[in-house]
């Protein structure tokens, strides 16, 4: 589930919120947790991405490869 990060324009206060992309398509803008103010702007931040873990001998999964840089994905 991505993390949407907001700034409020009344206390200068940047703030997370954790919603799926059918909910942040459907709602509005939150209201700022500090001050409860709903005029807020989104922040365009690096993308939060989930990483697939790794098997036990340190291959990624269906890969064939051992740790380290190996060429897969």
């Amino acid at each position: 589930m991505p993390t949407y990060e907001y700034l409020c324009q009344q206390c200068a206060r940047p703030f997370e919120v954790l919603q799926s992309m059918a909910q942040h398509a459907e709602s509005r803008a939150p209201a700022c947790p500090q001050c409860g103010s709903s005029k807020v702007t989104r922040r365009f931040a690096a993308l939060n991405v989930a990483v697939a873990s790794r098997t036990e001998g340190g291959s990624a999964p269906g890969c064939g490869c051992s740790g380290g840089s190996c060429g897969c994905g």
